[in-house]
């Protein structure tokens, strides 16, 4: 058995699973009225603290800058039936990930603006009792997978959410696609069908959870070599430091391919952990919220 405190998570939701429970701890009310109201937060974010760092070449105090990392305050307790630290890792950043919000065990830190609202980092809604259930299947899933899977499984989770806390685009699409790479190797260690090309990989993902497949992962032969607007993208960004054709920072793609990779890969990771629900069938393109009608 294992007690992990962890947050910040303004919901007072009780989440009951096989093994696992989540509750509020006894001052959660009072802690979510204190962050609510905190001079650093802003439109549902949280943003780093100023300070000035003494610097020991200089012999002086810097100037303001943001801290490098901060702490939250704990909002509730998770319990396991199990010691399994990496089980309560994983069982925190779902339930994070399920809510829109990136959520950690007490003494871990964020290092740039994290969201205090829930709903900020997906696009879709998840209620109480469909989180229960929800966590139970994934959960299930997680327990029966190899070490190297669910390591990657949590890290897709948590580098999906932590990407979110960039400000720039060029940032977010660099992270997003780390997390799509990180996917495509579980999927490949789980015995999913191999892509032949890289430019085939979001296509294959797609055709294994049943998601409508965007324009910009087809694939198209050009010059006797298999491309796609998402391949094409990655490797100028990967290989060429540029993005939307010029170097990183200096233009971007008119199309929305960002946000549409954030809510294709939500689906695949909740199709990956098992997680029954209609969300994952809908197409990532729509720029639209959505019900996550968990069956």
């Amino acid at each position: 058995m294992s007690k992990t405190r962890f947050g910040f998570w303004p919901r007072p939701w009780h989440i009951a699973a096989a093994g696992l429970s989540a509750e509020p701890v006894a001052d959660c009310a009072d802690v979510v009225e204190f962050i609510n109201k905190h001079e650093r937060a802003l439109d549902g974010w949280m943003h780093p603290p100023l300070g000035r760092r003494f610097s020991s070449a200089l012999g002086l105090s810097v100037p303001w800058m943001p801290a490098t990392a901060y702490g939250l305050p704990s909002t509730h307790e998770l319990n396991l039936d199990t010691d399994d630290e990496a089980l309560a890792d994983f069982s925190i950043a779902l339930i994070g990930f399920l809510d829109g919000m990136r959520l950690v065990r007490e003494g871990w830190n964020h290092f740039y603006k994290t969201p205090i609202e829930p709903a900020k980092l997906v696009d879709f809604v998840c209620t109480e009792d469909e989180m229960s259930r929800a966590v139970d299947m994934a959960t299930r899933r997680w327990r029966g997978l190899d070490r190297d899977c669910q390591r990657w499984m949590f890290g897709a989770i948590h580098w999906y959410c932590f990407t979110a806390a960039y400000e720039h685009q060029f940032e977010r699409f660099g992270g997003l696609y780390i997390v799509l790479d990180t996917l495509y190797r579980v999927h490949v260690r789980l015995g999913g069908s191999a892509a032949g090309t890289r430019a085939e990989q979001a296509a294959v993902l797609a055709d294994a959870h049943r998601i409508p497949l965007p324009d910009w992962a087809q694939v198209h032969t050009i010059d006797n070599k298999d491309v796609s607007r998402l391949s094409t993208l990655r490797n100028e960004f990967f290989h060429e430091g540029r993005y939307g054709g010029e170097p990183i920072g200096f233009d971007a793609p008119v199309e929305t391919i960002t946000l549409d990779l954030e809510a294709f890969v939500t689906r695949v990771i909740l199709g990956m952990l098992s997680i029954d629900c209609a969300y994952v069938r809908t197409p990532a393109t729509t720029q639209q919220r959505h019900g996550l009608d968990v069956s």
